[in-house]
């Protein structure tokens, strides 16, 4: 007949439980229930305030993004500004060249000029009591122009026994003399006339007159003269 194992065994095998031990149990997982929870709860606390740092953090980059943006915005404004403000200058300048340009090639349309010196030679000349014209030089008028400022000078120098009196002569115009009472002496003079209604191809002169006082006066005379034309 089979042994049965648990005739003997039961009450070795399963002893009997403390009476409070589902109870103590029960305890252990509620309080493993409560420090997840509190667990759990820390770590979403943790989150959230990550979570709100990132935000902040991203709100300040898309503004400091948005203010970069803004900046480079300006300052490729200010460029643009400052490219076209150079290129109206340089406009300008070039216009300001090509206006002087033309203003230069107009003034040498408007006026001309001229100089010329003549003398009496390696030889003194005799002078009379009477007024006479020496070292005469003579311009002729370009074409276009009507108007003249023409400034002369005379120099003499002579040796005799008498004095001696000399006017620049332009076209007619004397000015004031010079006198000298000097019997071996030098003498200079000048004048100048503004001289209008000349016509192109017209001619006009400027000379030394001059006039021995008495005696035998021989002189050496020099006329230099400059003028500019104006239409």
């Amino acid at each position: 007949m089979p042994v049965d194992p648990w005739a003997t065994t039961t009450a070795q095998e399963f002893p009997t439980q403390e009476p409070d031990t589902f109870r103590r149990l029960a305890q252990i997982i509620a309080k493993q229930k409560r420090e997840m929870f509190d667990l759990r709860a820390s770590v979403l606390a943790n989150v959230s305030d990550i979570v709100a740092d990132l935000r902040v953090a991203v709100d300040a980059i898309a503004a400091a993004t948005a203010a970069a943006a803004a900046a480079a915005a300006a300052a490729a404004a200010v460029a643009a500004t400052a490219a076209a403000a150079a290129a109206t200058a340089t406009a300008a300048s070039a216009a300001a060249t090509a206006a002087v340009a033309d203003i230069a090639v107009l003034v040498s349309q408007q006026t001309t000029g001229d100089a010329k010196t003549n003398d009496t030679g390696a030889s003194p000349v005799a002078l009379g009591t009477s007024p006479v014209d020496y070292a005469t030089v003579t311009f002729t008028v370009p074409a276009g122009f009507t108007r003249a400022t023409v400034m002369g000078t005379t120099g003499i120098y002579w040796g005799g026994t008498g004095g001696v009196t000399a006017w620049v002569n332009i076209s007619g115009s004397l000015g004031f003399l010079q006198n000298n009472s000097a019997s071996f002496s030098n003498l200079f003079n000048s004048n100048a006339v503004n001289l209008t209604g000349l016509t192109g191809g017209g001619t006009f002169n400027v000379s030394s007159r001059a006039l021995a006082w008495g005696g035998a006066v021989n002189a050496y005379i020099v006329t230099t003269a400059t003028v500019t034309y104006f239409r």
